[in-house]
């Protein structure tokens, strides 16, 4: 029984320790800009998709073209499904635009 008991603390142990792993921040995201240039050329054509309503099957951008960038935070879908930006996506888009003015 003090195998038990001595496992059994052990575990307890490294539950508590993964939870304060857990908790740590999240790294905080890039900025805009750093975020626009590091952007392929299908990533940057979905934005544009999705913020002019465009249909990005039509423009060849692939579903996980759309993963990545749901997953990079810079698109979501609203309450009827269709995609959106996010802040961090409009943010990004504006700076692509910025971009081509200077």
């Amino acid at each position: 029984m003090a195998g038990f008991a001595a496992a059994l603390e052990v575990t307890l142990v490294y539950v508590q320790a993964s939870a304060i792993f857990c908790r740590m921040a999240k790294p905080k995201p890039d900025s805009a800009d750093v975020q626009a240039a590091a952007l392929n050329v299908p990533e940057r054509v979905l934005l544009f998709c999705v913020a002019s309503k465009t249909e990005w099957v039509r423009a060849g951008i692939t579903g996980a073209t759309v993963t990545t960038m749901t997953v990079k935070g810079l698109v979501d879908r609203d309450a009827a499904g269709e995609f959106t930006l996010t802040k961090q996506g409009r943010a990004v888009l504006a700076a692509l635009l910025m971009e081509q003015d200077e």
